[in-house]
């Protein structure tokens, strides 16, 4: 069995698992690696060795999660003041 190039450039081993890095192309895969993954918070993200995991839960099969998977921002998020552009004063 052959694989060509481009389609292993679109995923990632996460866990010992294949998932795919374009939200358009999801993996297809079954509920049970939620185990090996960890549960979503509140957004279906999971945060896991250096990647973001997006889930979406099937609606026509209870037992099939789409996932698609990116990289972890490496800089943390801009703080409110740092976003404004500088200090913020209370009158």
């Amino acid at each position: 069995m052959s694989i060509r190039q481009e389609a292993c450039d679109y995923h990632v081993y996460i866990k010992g698992t294949m998932v795919s890095t374009l939200w358009t192309h999801p993996s297809t895969l079954h509920v049970s690696v939620v185990q090996s993954f960890g549960l979503p918070n509140a957004q279906n993200k999971i945060v896991t060795n250096d990647h973001v995991i997006h889930m979406t839960y099937g609606t026509r099969d209870d037992s099939l999660v789409y996932v698609w998977a990116q990289p972890r921002p490496t800089t943390p998020p801009l703080t409110v003041g740092e976003r404004v552009g500088g200090a913020c004063a209370v009158s």
